[in-house]
């Protein structure tokens, strides 16, 4: 929602605890329909739980952004 996307710009997020020791490691994309532009991260937390994965969220769109997610939406200049 944070972004706002639609079945007309495709974004995926994939999370996992660590296999060795504490946190997450996530995975995001942002892609226009036609795959021509990409915004794309890969972020780890350091810690586990509810909280940690709430604070990685906001990062993940706020890195997403900076790497041009909105242009990738049509939605530039937000």
């Amino acid at each position: 929602r944070a972004l706002a996307g639609s079945c007309m710009a495709p974004m995926g997020v994939h999370a996992q605890k660590r296999e060795w020791g504490e946190g997450w490691l996530a995975r995001a994309i942002v892609a226009r329909g036609d795959g021509q532009k990409v915004a794309r991260c890969a972020l780890m937390a350091q810690e586990s739980g509810k909280d940690a994965l709430a604070e990685l969220s906001a990062l993940m769109i706020e890195t997403l952004v900076k790497r041009g997610a909105w242009e990738v939406l049509g939605l530039a200049g937000r």
